[in-house]
């Protein structure tokens, strides 16, 4: 929305146990690959890099590699299955990838990163969260926001968000993330690399924890391979800066002294939402109290119906009609809820389309 400067091609890397889905309530298949394809999508089916037998392959420790398979299928974040994302980085036909994941909204065009990326401008005009922060260069790969909200007082440790992550395809870069996975070095106490700064937080045994070991520790001496950029501006989640210590002193989840708080940002300044701590749109929960720090929540929630209403009305030869009647703050959705809740949503219109079996296999 807003157009860009760029071309692109948009792909869907899908595993091939979610291909197609059953509803367990009426028997109802979804073929995904078809849905994806009518939106515009060319979808890649990939497995796991390395898959979960195989992971920790070449470690001598096979105790701590069991620990691992057996804590991580329940693990926040879609358990193993997560690593499928590490893909984007083979994507070598592409100059430059943007990896999101179905919480990320666009709200303006993102072209400031691709320019510094791709060594189209200096990266000046990009907004950093903190004036030491490292700053992008030629040999930079990789531009992320770092998931504060997980962090916890007891490490404050936190990971990357894995919701918008901008980046430079690379076949060596893919290679070393499979060799850390067949070496499988994690600990249940000490984490990645067993040196105890990634660990701690929700999704740390996963690409989250995995990505910032290996850009900052594994080739820690490689300085500006990967750049943080404001999340404010290009993940806004609406979350909370600070944290509560045991002892009900709070401090800023980020480390500072002098706390960020996205929740102040104008909403003309944000370019990307990525909405988990305002839950999904389609669990039609309405922020009701009418308190200064969730208005983005209610502007997020309301942009998403408002972009999936425009959706729908320009490929309406493919959609089958929904009733669009439900009377739950019309305003806000639409007439997409009833009630709030997920029982409250209409989902979209199921595609008209024959299933493609064309899918690009591999992996």
């Amino acid at each position: 929305r807003g157009g860009s400067r760029y071309d692109y091609q948009m792909y869907a890397i899908i595993h091939p146990s979610a291909v197609r889905c059953v509803d367990s309530t009426n028997g109802d298949i979804t073929d995904r690959h078809a849905i994806l394809t009518a939106l515009g999508y060319r979808v890649l089916i990939r497995s796991e890099p390395v898959s979960l037998r195989d992971f920790g392959s070449s470690n001598p420790d096979q105790q701590r590699v069991e620990n691992y398979k057996r804590d991580v299928e329940h693990a926040v974040g879609g358990g193993y299955r997560d690593f499928v994302r590490l893909h984007s980085f083979a994507m070598i036909w592409h100059n430059l990838v943007v990896m999101v994941d179905l919480h990320t909204m666009f709200l303006q065009p993102i072209e400031d990163l691709y320019d510094a990326l791709l060594g189209a401008s200096n990266g000046n005009t990009i907004e950093l969260p903190r004036l030491d922060a490292l700053r992008i260069r030629p040999k930079t790969q990789l531009l992320f926001t770092r998931d504060y909200n997980t962090m916890t007082p007891h490490s404050f440790n936190s990971g990357y968000e894995t919701g918008l992550l901008v980046l430079e395809p690379n076949q060596s870069v893919f290679d070393d993330l499979v060799n850390l996975l067949l070496v499988g070095q994690y600990d249940t106490v000490s984490g990645w690399g067993t040196v105890g700064s990634f660990v701690g937080y929700p999704k740390a045994k996963l690409s989250s924890g995995l990505l910032p070991y290996y850009f900052e520790h594994v080739r820690g001496s490689e300085k500006n391979a990967a750049v943080e950029i404001s999340a404010c501006v290009y993940a806004n989640k609406n979350d909370e800066p600070n944290v509560r210590l045991p002892d009900k002193s709070e401090v800023c989840r980020d480390g500072t002294s002098n706390c960020v708080d996205c929740r102040a940002r104008p909403f003309e300044d944000i370019r990307v939402a990525i909405m988990t701590v305002c839950r999904s749109p389609w669990t039609c929960f309405f922020h009701q109290q009418q308190r200064e720090e969730i208005k983005h929540c209610r502007w997020f929630h309301s942009t998403w119906f408002q972009f999936r209403k425009e959706l729908e009305e320009q490929k309406q030869d493919e959609f089958l009609p929904v009733d669009n009647s439900g009377g739950y703050f019309v305003k806000h959705y639409h007439g997409y809820c009833s009630r709030q809740g997920f029982v409250g949503y209409t989902p979209m219109g199921k595609v008209e389309i024959a299933s493609n079996p064309n899918a690009i296999l591999g992996g």
